[in-house]
């Protein structure tokens, strides 16, 4: 079975469905958890729904919307529905955000998050499920879109818009509600101190890192799908 037929078959569909289904439960289930066990043990953490400010929850649900909807346009047999989803542009969009999310976690992060107990073994599952699973999962499907479509900067340039919103929108909802998803968005993180950084300067140098990470992740998608479909 060749590329574009299995990503347009249904037994893709029904992987990409049951994939997304089962991440928008592990999601909903954390919140629950959240609200009724987490804050017990973590009282520093605000509530579960807190847990939809996350960068990571949000672009794991919008892959999830995605993946629904790729796997709907294979089952009523949309070719146009199918084409638009696929688009470099799209994929390539959702590819850069989710690579982002499970490296920055994977080999930063992780050293500052919390590893639940055992009777909260959900947290930990659901730490794995979206910062390493669904992931790797995406940026191989990257590697078998068929599209021939050249990707150029100005379209890396778009991609950067969400990213950039999102870090405005939670700083200025953090200081409104005196709570940020990421440490290194406060000015109290005790890190600024230990290494006497001055807090403005901190959240600056670590907006400024994730701002070229991600534009550099980008130019690195546009590279290797320019250069697959040169190729062809």
């Amino acid at each position: 079975m060749g590329k574009e037929s299995f990503l347009k078959s249904k037994r893709f569909a029904y992987i990409a469905l049951i994939m997304a289904l089962l991440g928008i439960a592990i999601k909903l289930t954390v919140v629950f958890t959240f609200d009724n066990h987490l804050i017990k043990e973590f009282p520093e953490l605000i509530n579960g729904w807190n847990y939809f400010g996350f960068f990571t929850v949000l672009t794991n649900f919008m892959v999830d919307l995605w993946l629904i909807l790729l796997a709907i346009s294979i089952f009523i047999s949309s070719d146009a529905l199918n084409g638009f989803l696929t688009r470099p542009f799209l994929q390539g969009f959702i590819t850069v955000m989710i690579f982002t999310v499970g490296f920055i976690y994977c080999f930063i992060m992780f050293w500052f998050d919390i590893v639940y107990s055992a009777s909260l073994w959900w947290g930990n599952l659901a730490n794995f499920w979206n910062h390493a699973i669904v992931p790797t999962i995406i940026v191989l499907l990257y590697f078998r879109t068929t599209d021939g479509k050249k990707l150029s900067m100005k379209n890396v340039a778009l991609w950067m818009v969400y990213p950039l919103a999102y870090l405005i929108f939670s700083m200025i909802r953090g200081n409104k509600v005196g709570w940020y998803p990421y440490p290194f968005l406060e000015a109290g993180w005790e890190i600024y101190a230990e290494l006497d950084i001055n807090p403005t300067l901190g959240i600056a140098i670590c907006i400024a890192f994730l701002f070229f990470f991600i534009l550099g992740a980008g130019t690195l998608a546009m590279r290797i799908h320019n250069k697959r479909i040169t190729r062809k």
